[in-house]
């Protein structure tokens, strides 16, 4: 098997939400963060043949990174690794958790909106430059919404933000946490309600669902 480019990126970008992997038989990736705040899913090109653990996934690109369109060959205990004349015999990991939740949860939202991931870009961007810039107000209503980047510490609360087009059956007012925003700077449709809000790119058959922070 060789893994596509794009599951290759959506490898990269799960490893920042937890270092570890969980792989089931099949062709849906999935993984939690430590806080359970962050969960990712991904339907992707490959079909996994076993059940197995990657302890350091960052580790495990690196390795794919040295050959050449690596070819693995999925074990029961370990996966080998070729390349022309050269192979690797690569030993799985154990105890990752927690354990992430195998499918999409259904679930009711309050509103919804797209968001360009040039937009995207620029408000992490923003929360880089400007210090203490730690959350994301989503407060919609209605055909319009206001997306902020606030800073919740400190007398002097920045804010930096863009409207929205939006659907919306009720107000909501919504808040995560910038650092739970640990996604693919990608195109999304955004999903919001009081408890979650859930981030879907179709291209990439990729979904985010990151918890709700409590205002303080």
């Amino acid at each position: 098997m060789k893994l596509c480019p794009t599951t290759l990126a959506i490898l990269k970008n799960f490893a920042t939400i937890n270092q570890g992997l969980i792989i089931h038989e099949g062709n849906i990736l999935s993984t939690i963060s430590k806080a359970k705040s962050v969960v990712g899913f991904a339907e992707v090109e490959e079909n996994f043949p076993v059940d197995c653990q990657i302890y350091d996934v960052s580790k495990f690109l690196q390795v794919l990174s040295v050959f050449e369109e690596p070819e693995i060959d999925w074990q029961d205990a370990f996966c080998v690794i070729k390349s022309g004349r050269t192979k690797l015999k690569y030993g799985y990991g154990e105890g990752v958790e927690p354990e992430p939740p195998r499918k999409v949860k259904e679930r009711a939202f309050d509103g919804t909106f797209s968001v360009t991931d040039e937009d995207l870009g620029k408000m992490l961007k923003m929360s880089k430059i400007l210090e203490g810039m730690d959350r994301i107000r989503f407060t919609l209503e209605g055909e319009l919404g206001d997306i902020t980047l606030q800073s919740s510490k400190g007398p002097n609360r920045n804010e930096y933000g863009f409207e929205v087009a939006c659907e919306c059956d009720d107000a909501v007012d919504t808040m995560i946490q910038v650092d739970d925003l640990t996604v693919l700077p990608l195109s999304y449709t955004v999903d919001v309600s009081e408890n979650v809000i859930r981030l879907t790119n179709e291209e990439y058959k990729l979904w985010y669902m990151i918890a709700a922070s409590p205002e303080d």
